[in-house]
């Protein structure tokens, strides 16, 4: 009798955790491949603020990683590539370094349903969408630049 509750106190644990990991939907890798396209509610483009350009950037997923690109002086760059972590099924987290310091760290959230990163409202593109966009945004840049 006592090897049975002995037995019983030792499954336990193992079937609460084989229960709990087995119906979890989501697992490290599942957003790779997906690209989304993000206005901040409040920066503007390239520094630009005279320009009127909301500040656009894109985020994509590879290999449990998420880089965030977006436009730099005249270009597109990668300026941050770190792994994500998935907090449950409706929900993504990473954390960017902060320049200024590496003892920082900047928290971002993807809501999955809603598909906003902390305040910033996103949608699902592609990378060459994105690109094409900023692509308009810089020649904007550029003319208004030359006047």
């Amino acid at each position: 009798m006592a090897e049975k509750a002995s037995m019983k106190h030792f499954l336990t644990p193992i079937l609460v955790f084989l229960l709990v990991m087995g119906s979890s939907p989501v697992h490290a890798g599942e957003l790779d491949g997906n690209t989304l396209h993000c206005i901040s509610k409040w920066g503007y483009t390239g520094g630009s603020t005279e320009l009127g350009y909301k500040y656009f950037y894109g985020l994509t997923f590879v290999r449990g990683k998420v880089e965030k690109f977006e436009i730099v002086g005249d270009e597109v760059k990668t300026v941050q590539t770190v792994s994500y972590r998935l907090e449950g099924p409706n929900q993504v987290e990473w954390f960017y370094d902060i320049p200024v310091s590496k003892l920082t760290s900047r928290s971002n959230t993807l809501n999955r349903t809603t598909l906003e990163v902390n305040s910033d409202q996103c949608s699902l593109s592609s990378r060459a969408k994105i690109n094409e966009l900023f692509r308009v945004v810089i020649e904007a840049a550029k003319k208004k630049r030359k006047l």
